[in-house]
């Protein structure tokens, strides 16, 4: 199945490479962007810190301007206290005048030497420092000059008061002035610089942004021109993918993923197509079913691996018997089928054609296979069924082959059959009647019926539990009609266990009455039944649930039986004899008869097979191996009986012969339990 599945890794690596590519990209776009963001972030705190240092310059140039005005003014609030200080309410409106317009300056002074510092203009901040030291001596001056004017009260004194102090006014107005014009000139020679710089700055940060956006439009362009050759591509190997895809789903819808040849769903097509062709061109065709012989062995025992190399040799030797014109197909597991077409428009001739084809397949088939290092030996069952010429459906032309199939499994394997349909109609025969049998455990359609064994004095001494089937419409069925399907399908199993609780059940019962306490109660045991694990188990549980005398239940084994495993067999005979349980060898002498095993069996009873009891008197070799089986039971110290006496002249040859034990319609025939204890009373009754 993996080569049929597209090896999609190149186009996984692909689609790996091109999520790396696409996730590099924008990396590589962010960090162009981000570098630009930093550019202009730059640019703009470069412009707000300008704007900060132009702003400082310009509110020197105010603190100036407002320290020349103040100071006239104060130069005028001080003419004003000189020349009408002689009032004294002028004098304070005057006073208080000068006092604010003194504070003014100083304030404005002030403010620029905190810039200056502020700047780290240390030159200029000693000069502002050495004018507001000029200030406040200029401050004390007035002070004292105003005090002596107080004292002296007249114009004399106030004229040489205003000369006294105007030369230091002068010079103080002027070394404003000059602060204010060099205030301006930093004012403008700065801004021309900071103007000129951020031209600069402005030129670089916008060629640095074309050089980013050029970038970025490259990384774009390259990112785009790559998805498109990636999705080309991708596209491209989609669609090959989508074919290898529709390939693959195909193969594994209509493919057998181990041999490669058609499935049932493709070959039932297949089949629908050639009965409809048959019918248009009166063609005959051929429907083969094969089966490997013995398959499920080889799986068993040296596994599935090698049972898998078993079939695709087997489906290439198909290949190579098959025609053109002919289908082959596995349907499952070792069912390979083999459609025949353009046969012969005779029937006799295209079975000819078939016939010679099948028989080519079976000789391939059965050659030796070489699987790895096992040397190994197959055969094919193969059923044949021809079509064509009529109507028919699909469900029946399988139906037939299939059953021919069975047809050349049960005629030894290793052979080829047509389709016989008084065979089929026997198959389906056993499997009606296989299903009615499930239905009559479950309704409880079976019955034990009862047949007396007397000893030499015709008096009971136990029976034999015969089965019987009580069918609703068929009547009463015998065991030969239906036990073999029971066994072969295991049904078996639950009617031997059915038989044996019944049994126990109905010794128990005999028991605790005196007529019947000391009847032995004998059960036939099949195979199957008694080769399972937990037989001895089970019959165990039986007894000690029922609480019988195990003396008095005697089982009834079959030759044919013990030689399937003599040592199983042996093995739980000696459990169970060990528990009381006896044993009888039915039918004795028509199997493979041995004193090698007869003496290791721990048996109490060889039972006379009723086919020499039935000769007695008319095939003298019959009545010699009667006395023979007698004759070896009494040596071997164990019980004899003879089954199926039916006349006088059996029953006192077998005595004479030494047997001591009889069964048969001389005394009884096979009752159910009502009329079983009717015939005992009349037994006892009539040897009373």
């Amino acid at each position: 199945m993996e080569k049929w599945i597209p090896n999609n890794t190149k186009a996984r690596r692909n689609q790996y490479t091109l999520l790396l590519v696409l996730a590099f990209f924008p990396c590589v776009l962010l960090f162009s962007l981000y570098y630009l963001y930093r550019n202009i972030d730059s640019l703009e705190t470069t412009l707000h810190h300008n704007v900060a240092v132009l702003s400082s310059k310009n509110d020197q140039i105010d603190n100036a301007h407002h320290a020349q005005t103040a100071f006239g003014s104060q130069m005028r609030d001080w003419k004003n206290i000189l020349l009408r200080g002689h009032d004294a309410q002028d004098m304070q409106i005057h006073l208080k005048d000068f006092m604010h317009h003194e504070a003014v300056v100083r304030n404005s002074l002030e403010a620029m030497f905190a810039s200056a510092l502020g700047a780290h203009e240390e030159n200029k901040a000693a000069d502002l420092k050495s004018i507001l030291d000029s200030h406040q001596f200029i401050g004390k001056q007035y002070r004292d000059a105003l005090a002596t004017y107080s004292l002296a009260n007249n114009s004399s004194a106030a004229f040489q008061i205003d000369r006294m102090v105007k030369g230091i006014d002068r010079s103080f107005s002027e070394q404003l002035a000059h602060t204010s014009e060099d205030a301006e000139q930093e004012y403008k020679g700065l801004a021309a610089r900071i103007t000129a710089a951020q031209a600069d700055d402005i030129e670089q940060v916008q060629g640095r942004v074309e050089l980013n956006l050029i970038f970025i439009t490259l990384i774009i362009l390259a990112d785009a021109l790559l998805i498109l050759r990636t999705v080309s591509k991708s596209a491209r190997e989609l669609n090959q993918l989508a074919d290898e895809s529709e390939k693959t789903v195909y193969q594994l819808a209509y493919s057998d993923p181990l041999t490669e040849l058609p499935n049932r769903r493709l070959f039932q097509d297949r089949l629908e197509h050639a009965i409809a062709l048959s019918n248009r061109t009166k063609q005959y065709r051929a429907l083969m079913f094969l089966d490997m012989d013995n398959f499920k062995t080889l799986n068993d025992t040296k596994g599935h691996g090698m049972g898998d190399l078993l079939l695709i040799e087997v489906a290439n030797r198909l290949k190579a018997c098959v025609r053109v014109s002919d289908t082959l197909a596995r349907l499952g597991g070792d069912e390979f089928v083999v459609l025949l077409g353009e046969l012969s428009e005779n029937e006799k001739s295209a079975s000819e054609q078939a016939s010679m084809i099948a028989e080519k397949i079976s000789i391939a088939l059965s050659q030796p296979y070489q699987l790895n290092q096992l040397a190994y030996k197959c055969s094919a069952s193969i059923g044949v069924t021809m079509f064509g010429n009529g109507l028919i459906t699909i469900e029946e032309v399988h139906k037939r082959a299939d059953a021919a199939m069975y047809q050349a499994k049960n005629a030894g394997r290793n052979t080829v059959r047509f389709y016989d349909p008084h065979t089929q109609a026997a198959l389906e025969a056993r499997s009606e009647l296989e299903h009615a049998l499930r239905l009559a455990i479950e309704q409880q359609q079976l019955h034990l019926f009862f047949q007396v064994q007397v000893d030499a004095n015709n008096q009971p001494v136990g029976a034999e539990a015969l089965l019987r089937w009580m069918h609703p419409e068929m009547g009463m069925v015998f065991p030969g009609q239906f036990i073999t399907i029971a066994e072969e399908t295991g049904l078996i199993l639950p009617i031997g266990q059915w038989v044996m609780e019944t049994a126990c059940k109905q010794i128990k019962l005999w028991e605790d009455h005196p007529q019947t306490r000391n009847l032995q109660l004998a059960v036939n045991v099949s195979a199957r039944q008694f080769h399972q694990p937990d037989f001895v188990a089970q019959v165990d549980n039986l007894i000690k649930q029922t609480g019988i005398k195990p003396s008095r239940l005697k089982l009834e084994l079959t030759e044919s039986m013990v030689l399937v495993d003599v040592t199983d067999t042996v093995a739980k005979m000696h459990a169970l004899k060990h528990l009381g349980v006896r044993f009888s060898m039915d039918d004795f002498g028509t199997g493979y008869s041995s004193l090698s095993y007869l003496s290791q069996l721990p048996l109490d009873q060889l039972k006379v097979d009723q086919s020499f009891v039935r000769n007695i008197g008319i095939k003298s070799s019959d009545a010699v191996i009667v006395q023979t089986i007698i004759g070896m039971a009494n040596n071997l110290n164990m019980e004899s009986i003879a089954e199926g006496v039916e006349t006088q002249a059996q029953r006192d040859f077998l005595e004479q012969a030494g047997c001591k034990r009889y069964q048969g319609y001389l005394f009884g025939k096979p009752e159910p339990l009502e009329k079983f204890k009717d015939s005992l009373i009349t037994m006892r009754s009539f040897a009373a």
